[in-house]
């Protein structure tokens, strides 16, 4: 039932900030899986994105308005599945 409701703005400010991270990360790994990384290398990678997402909001504030359409998207095909 929630994911038929508008998403509070706390709730979408933190799927942003996911979304924001995963892109960082597939931007930053260029193809390679995580997975396939030393203990060292993953640490150092998250160490990268926590800086990058704290030192630079905007990347945050820039995936809310695709985390906004998606939920737009979701909500508004609710009724043209019957």
């Amino acid at each position: 039932m929630k994911m038929l409701q508008t998403s509070s703005p706390q709730t979408l400010q933190k799927r942003a900030k996911e979304a924001a991270r995963r892109m960082l990360m597939k931007k930053f790994l260029q193809g390679k899986s995580k997975h396939d990384l030393s203990a060292q290398e993953r640490d150092r990678l998250e160490q990268r994105i926590s800086g990058m997402l704290k030192m630079q909001p905007a990347v945050v504030t820039k995936m809310i308005q695709k985390v906004k359409g998606l939920e737009r998207s979701r909500i508004s095909s609710r009724g043209k599945k019957k």
